[in-house]
């Protein structure tokens, strides 16, 4: 599994460019295609040509996702990585103060305790 954020955006760039390289050699074999070819196998190359610019198009498309699937990957690891140096901060500051973080649970569990209780009709 890859950690870094933009490692995983530049393979994001890679999905988006292959699917405009698919897009653009499809749309070369499109604009190549012989109109003037009269047969039942120029036909028949013409309908399975048709297919294959078709399913193409769905690879572009599946390749666009991919694309998107990996930005969205590298926003959650960079939040995860964001939330592991908050973690590792407040880890520090214990190790640093433990005094001063056992007040403070003390405080709160205080609060907690003598906030008056909701009632519930």
């Amino acid at each position: 599994m890859i950690a870094d954020p933009e490692q995983i955006r530049r393979l994001a760039t890679r999905a988006d460019d292959a699917a405009d390289d698919v897009r653009i050699g499809a749309a070369v074999v499109a604009t190549a295609t012989v109109t003037s070819w009269r047969s039942t196998a120029a036909e028949s190359y013409r309908e399975r040509l048709a297919g294959e610019l078709v399913a193409a198009a769905g690879v572009a498309g599946q390749l666009d996702e991919l694309a998107e699937t990996l930005r969205a990957h590298a926003r959650a690891v960079e939040t995860a990585w964001e939330a592991i140096e908050r973690a590792r901060a407040v880890a520090d500051d214990v190790l640093r103060n433990p005094g001063s973080f056992v007040e403070d649970v003390v405080e709160d569990v205080i609060d907690i305790a003598v906030r008056p209780m909701p009632r519930w009709s």
